[in-house]
């Protein structure tokens, strides 16, 4: 999984951050599946992105996080349209708070109001776990999976319940 967020106001958001959002999350996530798919095609293989609930729902301070997440669900959606016929299934996960190096990295620009970013507002007061994740990832990438194509799976300890 890759990813890089900065918790910014919307208005103090250069161009050059915004653009770094977008190139780690979008475009190396559109160039990892551009160099995994050849062989995919070869063993009728799957692909799980990693997009976020802020691709789903927007999050306060994260306006190029969220709008580089929104477009990696585009971006499965077409790519699992594209390829189904040739045997490759192409999802995404959406996991919510995760303890994670990126959930304990986040920057905070001045003038950030805490309560308002979405991430510290906890469903069942926890963080969801790594192995949590990576027990959806591999029924998504394993022949349990086979019959899921172009889907998102929220992983968000019922936050959107």
């Amino acid at each position: 999984m890759i990813g890089i967020l900065q918790a910014t106001l919307s208005i103090d958001t250069t161009l050059e951050q915004f653009k770094t959002i977008i190139d780690i999350n979008l475009i190396g996530t559109f160039l990892m599946c551009r160099v995994c798919l050849p062989q995919l095609l070869i063993i009728k293989g799957n692909i799980v992105n990693a997009t976020s609930i802020a691709g789903l729902h927007g999050h306060s301070y994260t306006v190029a996080y969220a709008a580089s997440k929104r477009a990696i669900i585009v971006s499965t959606k077409s790519f699992a349209k594209e390829y189904i016929l040739q045997g490759v299934h192409v999802n995404a996960i959406a996991p919510d708070d995760t303890l994670t190096p990126l959930l304990t990295f986040i920057q905070f620009s001045e003038g950030i109001n805490q309560s308002l970013f979405s991430y510290f507002q906890l469903s069942d007061n926890r963080l969801g776990q790594p192995e949590e994740i990576a027990a959806v990832v591999t029924m998504l990438a394993s022949q349990d999976g086979s019959f899921i194509n172009g889907e998102v799976i929220r992983i968000d300890g019922s936050v959107n319940a």
